[in-house]
């Protein structure tokens, strides 16, 4: 059972500054706190869980069973998951490599990066039958129904998010829906990053309203800081909303966080440190206090699924610059 740290800020920095110490293992910061997450709340020595991380993605890049469909990012992000879990990253590789042999026979659509990293979400919370599966193709199918210009492979991961849960895949899409359009009458603009918050809202508790209001008031909360707020940022908001505590204690949480971080952690920007502290935060909260297994299976799946999106944000900033360049 993951525990948290009563000061999971510092329990970070220390993991963070370890992680940057490995530079050559990095295609981005921006992508490192999906994977020091995991470990912030795993036991042992930073050092040593970092040099076990590496190890464990050179296993997973050394695996032909991923080819080329894994970026050096989200390899780094899954292999922190496996030392947090205490696994084997041969035995991870297999399990992902069957549930993918299971996603074929139920017409899941190819994804590359994404599908594997379904196939992870689906295999640490144990959902690996044809039924799980099967669930999560129907998740998929009915997303596509009400957004089907948004939606694509990249929402893979939000369909295995949801797909662990065992409410009626019937009545999951008008929850949703009902989240997200609100969002939109409270002046969000649309987006994938809109579309996940609300995937990833709909495990939050409370009535639609009630939920989108939380948002809208973090939302606001943070522009009032001067923080920007970019459609890439929505997921982050999303999983702060399943804490049960008042948006204000939450922003201020948050932004006392960034500001240590980017003192701490040099050449770290605004975005990377919202999106560093949003993380400490969430734990912040649950220090000292005995979280369910619930909370932290959607904190750790979630995480999973925005570390997706970070890096596809990230390569396509990577293909605009090699664009711009030629």
């Amino acid at each position: 059972m993951p525990t948290i740290p009563a000061d999971p800020l510092s329990r970070f920095l220390t993991i963070a500054k370890a992680l940057i110490d490995e530079k050559a293992w990095w295609e981005d910061r921006s992508i490192m706190r999906y994977a020091a997450l995991p470990l912030v709340t795993t036991p042992g020595e930073a050092k040593a869980l970092v040099q076990q991380t590496v190890a464990a993605g050179r296993a997973l890049a050394a695996d032909s069973r991923w080819g080329s469909d894994l970026r050096s990012s989200l390899r780094s992000v899954l292999a922190a998951f496996v030392v947090a879990e205490g696994g084997d990253p041969g035995a991870f590789s297999g399990a992902c490599a069957r549930l993918r042999e299971r996603f074929r026979k139920a017409g899941v659509r190819r994804g590359g990066g994404h599908e594997i990293v379904a196939a992870a979400m689906l295999h640490v919370c144990g959902a690996e039958n044809e039924a799980d599966v099967h669930r999560m193709q129907q998740i998929y199918e009915t997303m596509k129904q009400h957004h089907w210009w948004l939606t694509g492979p990249e929402d893979l991961p939000a369909c295995a998010l949801l797909a662990v849960h065992g409410e009626n895949v019937a009545t999951m899409p008008k929850r949703i829906e009902a989240i997200y359009q609100r969002l939109r009458e409270g002046g969000l603009a649309a987006g994938d990053g809109l579309q996940m918050a609300s995937h990833v809202l709909h495990l939050a508790r409370g009535d639609e309203r009630t939920i989108a209001d939380r948002f809208l008031r973090l939302h606001r909360a943070f522009k009032d800081h001067g923080v920007a707020m970019w459609d890439c940022d929505r997921d982050e908001l999303a999983i702060l909303c399943l804490l049960d505590e008042d948006p204000a204690l939450t922003t201020a949480t948050v932004v006392k966080h960034r500001e240590r971080i980017r003192k701490e952690l040099r050449h770290v920007g605004p975005t990377t440190g919202f999106s560093y502290a949003c993380g400490t935060a969430f734990l912040q909260s649950l220090a000292g206090k005995p979280p369910g297994p619930t909370l932290l299976r959607d904190l750790t799946i979630s995480n999973l699924a925005m570390a997706t999106n970070a890096a596809s944000l990230l390569a396509q900033q990577n293909a605009a610059a090699a664009s711009a360049a030629c």
